[in-house]
């Protein structure tokens, strides 16, 4: 037999929760964390680990004059620390350095830095004490030219910080394939626009530079209970410029006895997600099919995975979904126990005393 299985689900069950949750149904929650690629920056440069001079790291370039030293901090141990002389004065550090090679690839890279701020005495903190730039030496497509002639990225500035405490600043900017193009590139990253009426210093460590890939995201699924939710997750070689009209993918599921087609989902950028139960336990195998045949991100992915008996407390995993009975009068769960339906919504709250609404409320949290 072969069946279309909505993803996780049954029109019936989605209706029913589009105007409530079942007690003790758990939600889905989707998207996961940005997915980065390692730290392109050496721990040289990034955490300072076993160095003692500056010439032992590529933070030897400076906007300004700062006075630029390493110190030993309690908290994260060696780190870079500098004296701003005026408000565009700063170490610097290359970032076109770890930009070639097999590095060199366009996308959105994030950037981040933890640093601590030491103020003035008497000053006052202001609430962006630095801001956060990437000089370039030409036009880049994240770094245009400003009034003065000069090209830099602007980015966000950090946020008011207390004195003596570690923050961590993270954005992010796209690099173009034109801007890696550009040859002799000197992109560096520094500080700028520095409250030097305020700060004193700031000390700076594990420096990160570290590129979104998708691919990070991929997942299949080797393992499942019975009627509980399953998510894999596929990512596919290119854009497309319309994913809703340009692609059609499907993971078929099947236990050698049964099939199940089930329609998988754009989740924006290159991924699609697929979420599915199997209904009895046993070995299930599944392959996904895609139009774009040649697109081996989506089509031809396999997996195999092993399914368990539910042993939780839930009724619907431990029954299956919920659908109408035969007679369609009542309602049942699809191993033909009965399922009772209640809705107990207190329509008229909104015109009820303080008194009752307490009461109501400290009625329903006991349940």
């Amino acid at each position: 037999m072969k069946h279309t299985l909505l993803c996780a689900g049954s029109v019936l069950l989605a209706f029913m929760l589009a105007f409530s949750v079942l007690p003790g149904l758990p939600l889905i929650a989707s998207g996961s964390s940005v997915p980065l690629g390692s730290n392109l920056i050496e721990d040289a440069s990034s955490t300072f680990t076993d160095i003692t001079n500056l010439s032992q790291t590529h933070w030897t370039g400076t906007v300004g004059s700062p006075t630029v030293s390493l110190i030993t901090d309690a908290e994260t141990g060696t780190c870079l620390s500098f004296i701003p002389n005026s408000s565009y004065s700063s170490p610097a550090l290359n970032l076109a350095y770890y930009l070639s090679g097999a590095n060199a690839l366009s996308g959105q890279y994030y950037l981040s830095f933890q640093y601590k701020i030491t103020y003035l005495s008497g000053a006052d903190i202001p609430t962006a004490p630095f801001g956060v730039t990437i000089r370039t030496n030409t036009q880049t497509s994240f770094s245009p030219q400003n009034p003065n002639g000069q090209f830099y990225a602007d980015l966000p500035s950090a946020e008011e910080s207390q004195a003596g405490v570690w923050y961590t600043y993270t954005t992010s900017f796209d690099i173009s394939d034109a801007d890696l193009a550009i040859q002799d590139r000197n992109w560096r990253f520094c500080l700028h626009r520095i409250e030097t009426d305020a700060v004193a210093s700031i000390a700076i460590d594990n420096i990160s530079l570290r590129r979104y890939d998708e691919t990070l995201l991929a997942h299949g699924v080797t393992s499942a209970q019975t009627w509980v939710e399953n998510e894999a997750v596929f990512v596919s070689d290119t854009n497309y410029s319309d994913p809703y009209e340009d692609i059609t993918l499907d993971l078929v599921l099947t236990n050698g006895t049964v099939t199940y087609v089930i329609p998988a989902f754009w989740d924006g950028g290159r991924v699609w997600r697929v979420r599915f139960v199997c209904p009895s336990a046993g070995t299930w195998t599944y392959t996904t099919t895609c139009n774009v045949t040649t697109d081996t991100g989506l089509h031809g992915q396999t997996g195999t995975l092993t399914c368990t008996a539910y042993n939780g407390d839930l009724a619907v995993y431990q029954h299956g979904f919920i659908k109408t009975a035969p007679n369609t009068k009542y309602f049942m769960y699809d191993d033909g126990t009965p399922f009772f339906y209640l809705g107990d919504t207190h329509w008229s709250l909104g015109a009820e005393t303080p008194e009752m609404i307490e009461t109501v409320g400290a009625h329903r949290q006991s349940q």
